[in-house]
């Protein structure tokens, strides 16, 4: 219940006059889906949103439906092979969600490990508590 993303803006390929993080490959619409069992005393839930990817760069953002302090930002750069870090950041909802049962609005961030292939992504939370990501080209 911890997810928000920052981006980070690589360069690098630019600077030198190289080609840029995935040459595009990846751009476009893409749904995402972030789903974390029950661990512990903590509730699972499922998050569901949509993203873009352009240049490389991927964002999305979930929102509740039912509180809109409760959000999460997903951002991050895929590789041209597919790889990529994403960073959730946001803040938290109901504390029976979270595991350390975390006051509601309570600011959360995560990072995922992803590899992605030309029209799916899946990958896995490297924090707190065990949740997979999958996303799929629109």
């Amino acid at each position: 219940m911890r997810p928000v993303v920052k981006f980070a803006v690589v360069l690098a390929g630019i600077a030198v006059g190289g080609p840029s993080l995935a040459a595009g490959g990846f751009d476009g619409a893409w749904n995402v889906e972030v789903s974390c069992p029950a661990y512990g005393e903590a509730e699972g839930f499922v998050w569901r949103f949509p993203a873009r990817v352009s240049g490389g760069h991927l964002s999305g953002k979930w929102v509740s439906s039912s509180d809109a302090m409760n959000y999460q930002v997903l951002t991050g750069n895929i590789g041209a092979g597919g790889d990529a870090l994403l960073t959730m950041n946001g803040r938290t909802g109901a504390s029976n969600y979270t595991i350390h049962h975390d006051a509601p609005h309570t600011t959360s961030h995560f990072t995922a490990s992803v590899h992605f292939d030309a029209t799916s992504g899946s990958g896995r939370r490297n924090e707190h508590r065990p949740c997979d990501l999958r996303f799929s080209r629109v």
